[in-house]
């Protein structure tokens, strides 16, 4: 049952009302006794889903691209890109949906590339299901394939060493972060955390989420890279911020000139 909470609070939209409707298929078939036992276990245990990206408006892409996966057929599809700023089209083989901190992630391999690449599906704009087969790798699995990755983007790996302050070292050390994390402490409640990790810019946002609790000692990539994002968000707050007042409809204005000209 707690399995059912964190499923459906957890699973991205596209999916959700589904699963929760086939939960209650299975309950209905449940005894009573043991519906009873777990609406009272219910009251006990709470699930809060982590910010999931809105992906409503993409139920036919994602049914689609489960389509594909399943027939083992190339789509075709355009793609916004966030590192380029430009829609790109791409020739793929999907062969596999990820659900990932509250975003949906496709797997596939690219023909023009002819390399596997991780895509955002909100950033996909259309996508068409061909009749070309393809053949997905017996030996492929997401598991093994981010096994180094710091998230879902697949990077060649590099060793890196934090240090985290005594106001977030407990919270820090209490998770895995990564399988290849190594935690020491360093005198004055500090720890140092060390991981071979792939994924340099989500393994920077996540440092930079720490603020001045955290700081990378190597590689000097990363640390460069951290400082200069913290020096630009320390640049927008020394810069004086002005919002424009909205401006008044028109409809409003003469409204309010009609009422001036009765109280006149």
């Amino acid at each position: 049952y707690f399995s059912k909470k964190l499923v459906v609070n957890l699973a991205a939209p596209p999916f959700s009302d589904d699963i929760a409707s086939a939960f209650k298929k299975i309950e209905s078939a449940l005894p009573e006794r043991n519906i009873k036992f777990l609406d009272n276990l219910d009251n006990m245990i709470s699930v809060r889903a982590d910010a999931p990206k809105d992906l409503e408006h993409r139920k036919a892409t994602v049914r689609t691209l489960m389509d594909a996966i399943g027939e083992e057929v190339k789509v075709r599809m355009q793609y916004f890109s966030v590192h380029s700023q430009q829609k790109k089209t791409y020739t793929i083989h999907p062969y596999r949906l990820m659900y990932f901190r509250g975003g949906l992630y496709l797997f596939a391999y690219v023909e023009e590339y002819k390399q596997i690449r991780t895509f955002a599906v909100e950033r996909i704009e259309s996508i068409e299901k061909t009749r070309e087969a393809f053949e997905k790798p017996k030996e492929f699995s997401v598991e093994s394939y981010l096994e180094s990755a710091f998230g879902v983007v697949k990077e060649e790996p590099f060793d890196v060493e934090i240090i985290f302050n005594s106001d977030i070292a407990e919270y820090v050390r209490s998770r895995v972060w990564h399988p290849s994390q190594q935690v020491r402490e360093i005198g004055g409640g500090r720890i140092t955390m060390k991981m071979h990790v792939g994924g340099e810019f989500e393994l920077g946002s996540w440092i930079l989420s720490f603020g001045a609790s955290a700081s990378v000692v190597s590689p000097d990539r990363l640390r460069r890279r951290v400082e200069a994002e913290l020096a630009r968000a320390l640049e927008n707050y020394r810069k004086e911020v002005t919002v424009a007042p909205a401006k008044a409809k028109k409809h409003d204005s003469k409204k309010a000139m009609a009422a001036a000209g009765r109280r006149g």
